[in-house]
């Protein structure tokens, strides 16, 4: 069973993500922040409905 997000949540999620990613100094934690990056916003491309993106715990297997 997956946690439900709405396109908003997503978005915030999105938008803390590269936040952060601006201030990180070293390459593994860039690293890290931009596969969640690239997952967030693979999730909200791929969702058919803006209501509710699901996001499992095999979505995080990177």
């Amino acid at each position: 069973m997956g946690q439900e997000f709405t396109y908003e949540q997503m978005q915030t999620l999105l938008h803390l993500v590269k936040t952060e990613m601006n201030g990180i100094c070293g390459d593994l934690g860039y690293a890290e922040l931009s596969k969640i990056r690239t997952i967030l916003e693979q999730k909200l491309d791929d969702s058919p409905s803006p209501d509710s993106i699901t996001i499992n715990s095999k979505d995080w297997d990177y």
